[in-house]
């Protein structure tokens, strides 16, 4: 393919480069069309006299012809594609599930000159009856595609399995646990059913089970067990959120076995995973945020990472929830606030929980730690007079677990 400027009698059957508006400065003619004889007269009624032009040479490919034939090598089954017009063309899904990109042959597909493939996230929820449908537009730039570069293109593109492959979701049985006191179970209940069940349905999953049970250890890793083995998802949704690795919820998961990731400093690898942690990311040498996994939540509780680099490790129907304040910020709340206001214009809600001392909470927990069900994580403990100490040990950054101030009694 050439970029030439011609005279208007010599222009016939060349490609037109650019936009043609007329004095009110409406559009009359639009680029990549091809020219004909009463186009041409039409510049000359407006007294052009010369014309930019894209000329195809011998084995060159139109850019709607490359566009259909691209598209048609990487559809599936499970995919329609839309009407080429000017070298671009949309894939979309016709059934629900999950979009899968294999991200290497995406990348060689893209390096090849003319070609331009941008899909969807890998692994988002697709199809009719989901917020999109839409999962690539593939555009040819500019014009036409040499035809050398469009066999390269149709041998990657025609492989299977392909560089999109929509997996349907196939029905299954899920099942909902609520875990807390039996009095506010039926709030639990009322809170959480109608939107588990909601967004189940939309992903081909029946909640078919639905059961509560008192937060206790060996009561949960029972329900669970009993849950799972009849249904292919468990959601559990308690009266609190899970705050510690050594939570009620998390050990009774643990003991249905279920498997356990914490994150933690260099120093504190040892003592979570003595507390039970399967596997522990060290951030230190390992990004947990470098957005090669993401979550349907993300708890940051303690952190300061930017909402940015948090919101890329979420899916794009994930919840992000800001625990407690943050050290030497503003007013301690100043992500609560950005992620409040941005959260409404997001399909990812961010959300922040600042907890409450009360008085009975702290007896629940004091006899919980007497009846040995639950053993605090202790650094160590100061007298009274050091508190300043225990402060200043507390905002180093260094401390391993709680540290604890003794009162004389």
């Amino acid at each position: 393919m050439r970029l030439e400027e011609r005279a208007i009698g010599e222009a016939a059957g060349t490609i037109l480069m650019h936009n043609v508006a007329d004095e009110a400065g409406t559009r009359v003619l639009k680029k990549g069309i091809r020219l004909t004889n009463e186009h041409l007269a039409e510049l000359a009624a407006m007294g052009r006299t010369r014309v930019a032009v894209a000329v195809l040479e011998e084995g060159d490919v139109h850019e709607d012809e490359a566009a259909q034939a691209l598209a048609g090598a990487l559809k599936t089954g499970e995919m329609h594609l839309s009407r080429p017009t000017g070298g671009r063309i949309n894939l979309r899904a016709v059934v629900d599930g999950l979009l899968e990109v294999d991200a290497e042959r995406l990348l060689a597909l893209n390096t090849i000159p003319g070609i331009a493939l941008a899909t969807r996230r890998q692994r988002t929820v697709v199809g009719p009856d989901q917020d999109t449908d839409n999962l690539a537009t593939l555009k040819i730039v500019p014009y036409a595609l040499a035809r050398a570069d469009m066999d390269r293109a149709l041998a990657l593109a025609s492989a299977r399995p392909g560089i999109l492959e929509v997996r349907p979701f196939r029905p299954q049985r899920a099942a909902l646990l609520l875990v807390g006191d039996e009095m506010v179970r039926p709030r639990v209940r009322k809170d959480y059913e109608g939107p588990v069940r909601a967004r189940l349905e939309r992903l081909g999953t029946e909640l078919d089970l639905v059961e509560g049970v008192d937060q206790e250890e060996g009561a949960i890793a029972a329900a669970v067990a009993r849950l799972a083995a009849g249904a292919a998802l468990l959601v559990i949704a308690g009266q609190t959120s899970v705050m510690d690795e050594e939570d009620t919820t998390l050990r009774g998961l643990r003991r249905a076995g279920a498997e356990v990731t914490a994150v933690c400093g260099a120093t504190k690898v040892d003592l979570v995973r003595s507390l039970g942690a399967d596997h522990v990311i060290d951030y230190s040498m390992i990004d947990p945020l470098d957005g090669g996994q993401r979550y349907d939540l993300i708890l940051d509780a303690g952190g300061d990472s930017g909402l940015r680099r948090l919101r890329r490790c979420l899916r794009p129907k994930g919840t992000l929830v800001i625990v407690g304040g943050e050290r030497g910020k503003w007013i301690g709340i100043g992500r609560h606030l950005r992620a409040a206001a941005w959260s409404p214009l997001l399909s990812q809600r961010l959300k922040f929980f600042v907890s409450k001392e009360r008085f009975e909470d702290l007896e629940a927990l004091c006899s919980l730690i007497e009846s040995g069900q639950v053993t605090p994580a202790l650094d160590r403990t100061y007298p009274l007079e050091d508190a300043a100490a225990a402060i200043d040990h507390l905002a180093s950054g260094r401390v391993r677990g709680k540290l604890a101030l003794a009162l004389a009694m």
